[in-house]
């Protein structure tokens, strides 16, 4: 077990927003994050913040597979999903936002997550798709918050 001087010494400079210090400190000491969900969630944020994304999704990846019945679980999937559409790997992001959805129907990712499904499907070019998940999504959500943008990403009026 790591000492927890290193993990406090983490957990503070996150929650101070010393982004680049944490990661600094992550960097050199790799078991200043334990394996639990709520740790790997701190390091993903951590290095997404400081500028790493792709190290973040190593962290976000563990979280969804490890721990998938976790409560973080969704929301490692939705931010994936956001780290993969920002890099332009839009198949990954729709397979990352359609789990964050699964996890729980009455979460409060779901509705985002599936009006972000049909967002990647659109950058994508995945056109059939992208009408199929809107479609969903309307029958789902009939007053949606995102109701306009999806029906605009799935080329619908």
């Amino acid at each position: 077990a790591p000492p927890p001087s290193l993990v406090e010494q983490l957990r503070t400079s996150a929650a101070q927003g010393e982004y680049a210090e944490a990661y600094a400190l992550m960097t050199r000491s790799p078991s200043a994050v334990r394996g639990n969900a709520a740790d790997l969630m701190l390091a993903a944020d951590v290095a997404r913040r400081a500028g790493h994304p792709q190290v973040a999704t190593v962290y976000l990846e563990r979280v969804v597979r490890q721990f998938p019945k976790s409560s973080q679980a969704p929301l490692a999937s939705f931010t994936l999903g956001r780290i993969y559409m920002s890099t332009g790997r839009t198949k990954q992001a729709q397979d990352a936002f359609a789990r964050a959805g699964l996890h729980d129907d009455d979460s409060p990712l779901a509705e985002d997550a599936l009006a972000r499904q049909v967002e990647a499907a659109h950058r994508a070019g995945d056109r059939a798709r992208a009408r199929r998940l809107a479609h969903q999504y309307l029958a789902k959500y009939p007053k949606g918050k995102r109701r306009a943008a999806v029906k605009q990403h799935a080329g619908i009026e």
